[in-house]
């Protein structure tokens, strides 16, 4: 449960968007922009799968325009449930390029 993983911060929600983001060259990336729902603030990543999920999830928390701490619950799981993830969690399973 989302609470249960509550440390510190706020619990904010966001909103995942598939896009196609500009590679090397000429070529197109799949990815996803994740959009705080709480102040509006996105970032972009690329890919589409679980580490691309969480690494959005550090991404917002380290470029929080309000200086926040929060955690950000990003996308579904396998079973329709949300994932929570905070920076902590998020470096130690994220591949950051």
């Amino acid at each position: 449960m989302i609470m249960d993983r509550m440390v510190n911060g706020t619990t904010v929600m966001t909103d995942v968007e598939e896009t196609e983001l500009d590679g090397d060259g000429e070529y197109s990336v799949d990815g996803i922009a994740v959009t705080c729902r709480r102040c509006g603030h996105s970032v972009e990543v690329y890919g589409t799968e679980g580490p691309s999920l969480r690494r959005a999830g550090v991404m917002l928390r380290e470029e929080c325009p309000r200086k926040l701490t929060n955690w950000y619950v990003v996308g579904d799981d396998d079973e329709g449930e949300h994932q929570t993830f905070n920076e902590a969690e998020a470096l130690e399973n994220a591949v950051i390029g």
